[in-house]
């Protein structure tokens, strides 16, 4: 072990939000946020090797622009509704080299995604408490390293859950079943940026169930 990097430097960020809320009427909400993010002297991976990473200050300014979109609504007949959209730009903003690597204005920093989505309807039978939904998940095309050379393809995944739900007096007991990955997508779920030997990639589950009983007591 070569002992802590006394070398590294606070990174220091300017950040600035604006964002507006909409409630057209009682069942249904929009949600609007516009955020820029300018960092000077950010801490960055310079080298992974199997689980031990060594960091470095990068010495020029990195930016992150980008907006956050959200719908909700209760719907009829026992339906609502939940949609998300993010979207961001995230870059090396000057030409930076150091010993080891380097880094090119307008690159993306490695592990952030430009754009992801969430859209989920569920419906509920009340009287029996009952409850079930679908859902669809999309993330874009993801940088594995800071050169930009590697890259995650983009992908979508699916799921479904139902529950059922029964109450006495203070307790609460709940019944549920999820299915992750209806369609046994075959996707990377994370990646370990700047990987030394270029293990830059962490495969997903493919389709996987889940069943469980939860029980709540109010006090």
């Amino acid at each position: 072990s070569e002992g802590p990097n006394k070398t590294l430097e606070s990174s220091t960020s300017n950040n600035y939000e604006f964002g507006i809320k909409w409630l057209p009427n009682d069942a249904s909400m929009f949600k609007v946020a516009a955020f820029n993010i300018e960092t000077s002297n950010e801490i960055v991976v310079d080298k992974l090797v199997t689980t031990t990473a060594s960091y470095t200050n990068y010495k020029g300014k990195t930016k992150r622009m980008g907006a956050e979109l959200s719908y909700e609504a209760k719907l009829p007949m026992g339906f609502s509704t939940v949609a998300t959209y993010t979207y961001l730009d995230a870059t090396f903003a000057d030409s930076y080299s150091t010993t080891s690597k380097t880094y090119t204005a307008g690159n993306r920093i490695p592990g952030t995604y430009k754009s992801q989505a969430f859209v989920e309807l569920n419906w509920g039978y009340q009287p029996i408490g009952f409850e079930t939904g679908i859902n669809a998940v999309y993330q874009s095309d993801v940088k594995a390293d800071d050169a930009n050379l590697n890259f995650a393809s983009a992908y979508s995944v699916y799921n479904w859950k139902a529950s059922f739900t029964q109450k006495r007096t203070d307790w609460s007991v709940s019944e549920y079943l999820a299915v992750n990955n209806l369609a046994d997508t075959k996707y990377i779920g994370s990646i370990r940026p700047n990987d030394f030997n270029s293990r830059f990639f962490e495969p997903a589950a493919g389709q996987n169930w889940i069943v469980g009983v939860k029980a709540a007591y109010k006090f």
